[in-house]
């Protein structure tokens, strides 16, 4: 069983790095790359809920016309796939990226959520200066990076064997889940089904993710009991 907790957790530490990435930066040739390897694993997932098996499918079909095309038609696709992101998130009128402007009464980033997320960070020993962004540190990129750590670092304690860091490294990601990721995700869906570009991919992308946010919450809420 612990071996089976360990592949779970490393699953979880892959997931979360791959949602991290596809928010952080525009798709490139690693990015497509990855998400042809990760697809099996996110297919796994797809009996989680209703909404999670339609949007893997979709997921699926982008993939799929991804390494259908060639030459000037896949130039276009990558270059529709570019155009998207810019509009839904690199704009001055795109999809607010972090937690603040959801959860500050005045929607303003640098809030109380930047400095909450930042103290955890610290507690953890997670560093966000190890690329160029200049996003504040509760950018959801950033906080799915950090689940990805706190993943890898619940593997590293089991293999320890140090039962008391393992269950404060699990608390700490329940936590998480519930006092952000899951406290706005619901809101940044509604700003980014606004543009029409992100259906294709984006929209897709995050609705599953939603549902996984849900379902590792019940998984970790799992390991209390």
């Amino acid at each position: 069983m612990a071996v089976d907790l360990q592949e779970i957790h490393g699953g979880r530490e892959v997931i979360y790095a791959f949602f991290a990435k596809l928010f952080l930066e525009p798709v490139s040739e690693n990015e497509y790359k990855m998400m042809q390897e990760i697809l099996p694993l996110l297919k796994d997932l797809e009996d989680i809920s209703e909404t999670a098996g339609k949007e893997i499918e979709k997921l699926e079909d982008f993939i799929d016309k991804y390494n259908s095309l060639k030459g000037k038609d896949l130039d276009e696709f990558k270059l529709d796939n570019l155009r998207a992101f810019t509009r839904i998130f690199a704009l001055t009128d795109s999809v607010p990226n972090s937690e603040s402007y959801y959860t500050s009464l005045e929607h303003l980033v640098n809030q109380e959520s930047r400095e909450q997320v930042l103290k955890l960070y610290k507690n953890f020993g997670f560093d966000t200066d190890f690329h160029n962004s200049n996003e504040p540190e509760d950018f959801i990129a950033y906080e799915l990076m950090f689940l990805s750590y706190l993943s890898r670092k619940t593997v590293r304690c089991m293999q320890d064997g140090k039962e008391g860091n393992y269950n404060i490294v699990i608390n700490a990601q329940k936590e998480f889940l519930k006092d952000h990721l899951l406290n706005y995700i619901d809101e940044f869906i509604n700003k980014m089904e606004m543009f029409e570009q992100g259906k294709i991919f984006y929209l897709p992308l995050t609705h599953f993710l939603r549902e996984y946010l849900k379902y590792d919450y019940e998984f970790l809420s799992s390991l209390n009991n």
